[in-house]
């Protein structure tokens, strides 16, 4: 996988890399690794979970929430 810095394809899109520089949290997230294919699809599930009634902040609180347990239960793996 591809660290977000060196590329950035989500959902056939390419987005300007600039936005990785334009403050220190979005720096941290430019050194951050994709998603594997389950997450993507667990993140397509909240997408299609808010056609039709988007909220843009429950939306990033809910894909924050879905990382936290996602990496909770890869840590937990390693065990």
């Amino acid at each position: 996988m591809k660290k977000a810095l060196e590329h950035s394809f989500v959902f056939g899109c390419f987005f300007v890399m600039s936005k990785y520089k334009a403050n220190n949290t979005m720096e941290l997230l430019g050194y951050q690794y994709w998603a594997d294919e389950e997450a993507m699809g667990q993140i397509e599930d909240v997408i299609s979970a808010y056609k039709g009634n988007f909220d843009l902040i429950s939306f990033a609180v809910d894909i924050f929430n879905l990382g936290a347990i996602n990496g909770i239960r890869k840590e937990r793996s390693r065990k």
